[in-house]
């Protein structure tokens, strides 16, 4: 198995896991799902799904393949219904991604980050992981919040009982 057949099938165990959040946030109220929770940086469930995704779109697509990038509006997601157009933009996304960087994986990247103005020195295969764990992070925090708008968290990891 190549190494891009490897990452392609990594992506779509998290893919996996996403869909299980996704069916889980399904049976959120909409009042829950937009409903800010302060102690959380993103405010509500809906910010931090949104955001995610754009966090996609700035590495991958934005940084790694240079693309134009329209960013994701929170306001415009107004139930969980909204959410899955916006991931399977990713995920066609993440396709050309995969294809573009196949046996560079370690190819030296240097980004500039206007809005620090510093310039980050990288790889595809950095900005893959980056995106993915940072993914996972988030679903984690979106099951914390649930918890405490009253909800039970289901398994969303990768390997799920």
């Amino acid at each position: 198995m190549s190494t891009t057949d490897t990452l392609r099938h990594q992506y779509a165990l998290a893919v996996g896991a996403r869909a299980a959040l996704f069916t889980y946030c399904d049976d959120l109220s909409t009042e829950d799902f937009v409903q800010r929770i302060p102690s959380f940086g993103h405010g509500s469930i809906r910010h931090l799904l949104v955001h995610v995704a754009n966090v996609y779109q700035y590495w991958i697509g934005h940084n790694a393949l240079q693309q134009t990038q329209t960013f994701f509006k929170a306001d415009s997601v107004i139930t969980m219904l909204d959410i899955p157009p916006l991931y399977r933009q990713v995920d066609k996304m993440m396709d050309v991604f995969f294809a573009h960087f196949d046996g560079r994986w370690n190819d030296v990247l240097t980004i500039s980050i206007q809005s620090r103005q510093k310039e980050v020195v990288t790889t595809p295969l950095a900005i893959f992981t980056h995106v993915t764990t940072h993914e996972f992070h988030h679903k984690g925090q979106v099951l914390s919040m649930s918890r405490h708008l009253g909800y039970t968290p289901v398994d969303t990891d990768l390997i799920r009982f």
